[in-house]
């Protein structure tokens, strides 16, 4: 009877993870603005964020959203808040994100950005970063 209970715990297990969809170890906000296209992509299982931008005024037909911070650190902050921390190159670049409202703010002032959820880019869905 134990064996019949270890099959069955090994078949849930292998069914949940061949289920499991690599989308949901990621958050993907489009947070464009003011002619820019910008994506932020946070890796839920290591705690990480990298941005994506496109300057839409130069863009050339095709261009391809350039990386602009890489594996950059994030972590929970309060019950609704991650706080986006930035490279030593970039000092001045944290931001913390509301999770309720997907507003990304600047702790040094400045404007609030809006954000929206959206599917993970195609050129990272390829590559799985």
């Amino acid at each position: 009877m134990n064996n019949l209970k270890l099959f069955a715990l090994i078949i849930i297990t292998l069914i949940t993870a061949s289920c499991s969809n690599p989308e949901d170890k990621y958050i993907s906000l489009d947070c464009s603005f003011e002619g820019y296209k910008e994506e932020l992509i946070l890796n839920k299982k290591t705690m990480t964020w990298d941005a994506f931008s496109l300057r839409l005024a130069s863009a050339q037909e095709g261009e391809k959203m350039r990386k602009v911070i890489s594996n950059a650190k994030y972590r929970e902050e309060g019950e609704h808040q991650y706080y986006l921390m930035t490279p030593p190159e970039c000092p001045d670049c944290d931001h913390f994100l509301d999770r309720r409202t997907l507003t990304v703010t600047s702790p040094h002032g400045g404007d609030a950005i809006q954000c929206k959820k959206i599917d993970l880019p195609d050129y990272l869905r390829e590559n799985q970063i």
